[in-house]
């Protein structure tokens, strides 16, 4: 094995959104009194989720899509095991990594940088030495390990157009008598608002607020995955200018490993020979 490239996405998080009258902020929200709740990582939060007032916080409030102790410990967990995977197949010693050896990049969000410190927590719990964290600099731009449509003109226009054709689809949920209530009080996001609230709750074994059936929760979720990603799946172009980029970088560290030529298309140079590359993303 010459080298390994490994992708996460993110551990287990809060809602993006506060509650609604309808369905308040789940219970989770009180489960983030682990280390990284106080780590310079969590500064990108402006607030604190307080369930009266919103302007204070109880020890192990949570901010609202902040990695929970759960996520963290689960990512330690993916990293013990991965341990056992990179040493057995002789990538890096059982010591640790030496200098070179491994490459760590985010994006540039407090839960994913954080998931990414708990990975490598787990794989080297007692490494005396810091792996630096990468983040591309530029934006959205620049960002390749999330496809959004505004860092592509094309992208874009396929993305709407695809919704406009699907629109009858997408809004069947919303007009589900469970959910009236809460899609009244949200914002123009609201069908993804109100559907990360009620799956962080399904995710945790809580119960799904009153008048509110998992039939219905099933029919939102069918409903926000075809919106945000159905075009993806159902485009080919649209898969290759979201996804694109990451794979060329991925193929051109494949060949600098192996001492190949790289692509001639214009990009970032590679992250060097490093021998386990991890991606912590959405």
């Amino acid at each position: 094995l010459v080298q390994l490239h490994v992708f996460t996405r993110h551990g287990d998080r809060t809602p993006l959104r506060h509650g609604f009258q309808s369905f308040p902020v789940p219970e989770l929200m009180k489960k983030c009194g682990h280390s990284a709740h106080r780590s310079p990582w969590s500064t990108g939060f402006l607030r604190y989720y307080d369930p009266d007032t919103w302007q204070g916080r109880g020890d192990g409030i949570c901010y609202l899509g902040q990695l929970t102790e759960q996520g963290c410990s689960r990512m330690q967990f993916l990293g013990q095991q991965l341990r056992k995977a990179v040493v057995a197949g002789g990538l890096v010693g059982a010591d640790g990594p030496r200098t070179g050896d491994i490459y760590v990049r985010s994006t540039d969000v407090p839960r994913t940088r954080e998931s990414a410190q708990c990975l490598l927590l787990g794989l080297w719990p007692n490494l005396t030495q810091a792996i630096p964290i990468h983040t591309k600099l530029g934006g959205n731009r620049a960002e390749d390990m999330y496809p959004i449509p505004g860092s592509c003109a094309r992208l874009a226009d396929l993305s709407e157009g695809w919704k406009e054709d699907h629109r009858a689809e997408i809004e069947a949920a919303d007009r589900l008598p469970g959910l009236a209530g809460a899609f009244r009080e949200a914002d123009a996001r609201g069908r993804l608002g109100v559907y990360d609230n009620l799956h962080c709750r399904v995710a945790h074994g809580q119960q799904l607020p009153t008048g509110v059936t998992m039939r219905d929760f099933e029919t939102l979720q069918r409903a926000v995955h075809r919106e945000w990603y159905g075009c993806y799946g159902d485009s080919k172009e649209a898969a290759r200018l979201g996804v694109g980029r990451l794979l060329g970088e991925v193929l051109d560290n494949m060949r600098g490993a192996l001492g190949q030529p790289l692509r001639t298309v214009p990009q970032a140079p590679p992250e060097g020979p490093a021998r386990l590359l991890l991606y912590s993303g959405h």
